[in-house]
Formats: C-alpha cells, structure tokens, sequence
C-alpha cells in the first residue's frame, strides 16, 4: 500500500505591481486620446467641407439666378439660410467687370467678327464671392474677411443660355426689354 505524501506548498502571490497597473492605465488612456481626438478632427473637418460646399451651392444658385434673372436676386445685405434646417447663413456680393482680351495673333477685324458670333469687346466677367456668417447678423463681406468661395464666369450679354432662359426673358415685357437693352449697351454700338 502506497501512501501519497501530501505536502503543502505556500501559494506564491500572482498579481499585478502598482508600476504595470499605472502604465496600463497611462497606455490606454494614450490610446483614447488619439482616438478622441483623431474623431474630433474628423468631425471638424467635415464641419470645414460642410461649410465650403454650402458656400459653392449658394454661389452657384446666386450664379444662375442672375444669368436668368437679374431682377430676382434676393438683397445682398440679408443672409441665405442654407442646410437641412437652415443653420448655416451665407452672405454673398456679385461683381460685374469688362473682359479686355487680345488676339494672340491679330486677324483682320473683318475677319475676326465674320467667323465668330462673340465679339471680345463686349464679354463680362461676373464674380460671385460668399461668406458664411460666423457672428449672429454681421455681415462679413463688409469686413474685408477673406471669402469662403469665389465662383467667376466669363459671359456673353448677348448671349441666352438655354431654352428655359429665352422662354424666361421673352416672356414678359421686362424680360424682353431688358434682353433688348444689352444690344444697345455695346461697345462700339450706338
């Protein structure tokens, strides 16, 4: 008969010094930091894209709007509710200059109008420009703050876009006046 001899060892303590618990705490509150705020980037920088794309949609509404309609403009001195629910404002200013063009290579004038219908002489270019309201009712266009979005188009008076536009200009007597008040507006034109 065998007898087991049972000995008692002494348990040997297994558990974590104060030293790894602190730099396990230090370790994963490193990495919630990056985390935090790697996320917070993200979300400002779609806030940033947010704000610019909105700018570029009202400048380009504001775009077409006067290529269509001059006379429909909303005022320049109120704010454009742009967003889901309206809470980004802009504001906006067009500018309207004379294109000066050269030929490269300097044609007979005959020539020069008798191929093409535009004439340099009375091109335009209207500049769009739009600022997002970052203070409640100030109008930052007033400021001298640099713009959010410049939106620029070279354009032909003369010129009507599309069907819709000459539906749109013909249809009423103001719109037919004023198509015909860019012909005498030109230069070189009496």
């Amino acid at each position: 008969m065998r007898t087991d001899v049972c000995t008692f060892r002494t348990p040997v303590a297994r558990g974590v010094t104060m030293l790894e618990t602190v730099l396990a705490a230090v370790l994963v509150a490193m990495i919630a930091t990056t985390l935090v705020s790697g996320l917070a980037f993200m979300h400002a920088d779609h806030q940033r894209q947010q704000s610019k794309l909105g700018a570029a949609e009202v400048a380009n509404r504001i775009m077409l709007q006067y290529l269509d309609d001059k006379n429909a403009l909303p005022s320049d001195a109120l704010a454009i509710a742009y967003g889901a629910h309206g809470e980004l404002r802009y504001y906006w200013k067009l500018d309207k200059d004379r294109v000066d063009m050269q030929m490269i290579r300097p044609r007979a004038q005959s020539d020069a109008t008798r191929t093409s219908g535009i004439s340099a002489d009375r091109l335009e270019l209207i500049t769009v420009r739009v600022w997002r309201e970052r203070t409640p009712n100030v109008n930052p266009a007033l400021s001298g703050v640099p713009e959010d979005f410049r939106l620029a188009r070279i354009f032909d008076p003369v010129a009507l876009r599309n069907p819709d536009s000459i539906w749109k200009a013909f249809k009423t007597d103001q719109g037919l006046t004023d198509w015909l008040s860019r012909f005498q507006n030109l230069p070189g034109g009496e």
